[in-house]
């Protein structure tokens, strides 16, 4: 079997898997215990064996050993664009990086398919990248970002020189830059935002420049066709609205003078079925006997608060309340009972980003409101809630974005 590196560095723009899963499957190679443990992973328990099979056998070195190592790493590329679960995928990373340390060291030609499983354990430091962006936090966007373009540039030197442009060296070679390139740009761009957001006097001059190196890596062949082009379009239009913004002040702009955002994390209780049931169903039961039991215990003119006296600080008693909905909700039943609203004691959040007006300490965001909704219905869900004022974009909003990830006390 021919195995063409080149074609693989093709479809590697596109994130595409269908000529490496052709030849993988060519090749005999455990496409289907990989392809099982990111979409059925209590399913899947040999993967390991099956992994090391093809590695030790000497007979598939070099060019099937490689083959599965990048066909291992496309598919968590892929994994990772369809899914923002990323711990199937880091299971995968980890199952795979197990296999590989188990197998001889002595095989030809192992010391760039080692580079390449190496890179994927840097996967986990990519996807951390994306949580940053989707968390709205620059300084954990461009911290990750450096340690993308860090290790992958460690592993890109130690690479032996490529000779042959064809090779699966070569085809490792590529993968590496274009994930320097593109998180080295992530890295900039997210550096220019804090620059922004701190009010810092050379915003301007770092906008100019990070818009400029957005546009070139855009446009450099290591992105042609790429997926990772897209993005970096995006993030420089928003970067030349900040550069129009700071150079008219007196812009339209838009505020919001008052708003609440609510995190709402749903649950169900422990023998409940389908909470879309009729309403004298089991979840509809179990639904109002826990509200009955939080009524009992917090409701009105009922003092028992363990939770309370577990607490070193004074916070504000429980108390459980009848659920209100609105008039579009209409039930003939006499239990006209929507369910149980448990109000908890507000919620203290310290975020990750450095207090501009008290250095060495991290800015605190406003308490949040806590309450767990007991419905009859089985929808039960804890709701989590704070007032926000003078809100922007950005900058003036703790909850909206700049300030770090949040630790909870």
């Amino acid at each position: 079997m021919c195995i063409s590196w080149t074609a693989y560095r093709n479809e590697f723009a596109s994130w595409s898997l269908d000529i490496v899963r052709k030849d993988a499957k060519e090749a005999e190679i455990a496409v289907e215990d990989i392809d099982r443990f990111v979409s059925h992973p209590q399913e899947s328990n040999n993967l390991e064996q099956e992994l090391a099979r093809v590695w030790r056998d000497r007979a598939s070195w070099p060019d099937h050993a490689g083959l599965q190592a990048y066909y291992l790493y496309m598919r968590c590329l892929k994994s990772w664009e369809f899914s923002i679960d990323h711990e199937p995928i880091e299971d995968l990373i980890d199952a795979g990086q197990t296999a590989w340390e188990n197998t001889p060291r002595s095989m030809p030609g192992r010391h760039s398919i080692d580079v390449l499983m190496q890179h994927i354990q840097t996967l986990k430091v990519c996807m951390m990248v994306e949580n940053g962006l989707l968390c709205s936090c620059p300084s954990e966007m461009a911290t990750q970002a450096r340690r993308v373009v860090s290790q992958s540039r460690e592993q890109l030197v130690s690479l032996t020189p490529i000779e042959d442009p064809n090779s699966f060296s070569a085809l490792v070679e590529h993968v590496l830059k274009v994930h320097i390139c593109y998180f080295g740009a992530l890295s900039e761009m997210a550096n220019s935002l804090i620059c922004v957001l701190s009010k810092c006097p050379m915003a301007i001059a770092a906008l100019t420049h990070t818009i400029q190196r957005l546009s070139s890596t855009e446009r450099a062949p290591l992105l042609t066709n790429s997926l990772y082009a897209p993005p970096l379009r995006a993030h420089r239009r928003l970067l030349d609205a900040y550069h129009k913004r700071l150079q008219d002040p007196d812009s339209p702009e838009l505020k919001f003078l008052e708003a609440r955002v609510t995190y709402v994390y749903p649950f169900t209780l422990e023998g409940c079925g389908d909470p879309r049931g009729a309403p004298h169903c089991a979840e509809a039961a179990e639904g109002l006997k826990a509200g009955d039991l939080a009524r009992k215990l917090w409701g009105k003119n009922h003092s028992s608060n363990e939770l309370e006296n577990e607490r070193k600080d004074p916070v504000r008693a429980l108390d459980a309340v009848d659920m209100a909905l609105t008039d579009i909700w209409s039930l003939s039943d006499p239990d006209s009972r929507h369910g149980t609203v448990v109000k908890m004691p507000g919620v203290e959040v310290t975020t990750t980003a450095p207090d501009p007006k008290q250095p060495g300490r991290f800015v605190k965001l406003p308490q949040f409101d806590v309450e767990i909704w007991l419905a009859r219905f089985g929808n039960h869900h804890v709701r989590i809630q704070t007032p926000v004022t003078a809100l922007s974009l950005h900058g003036e909003c703790p909850i909206n974005g700049g300030t770090g990830l949040a630790s909870v006390s």
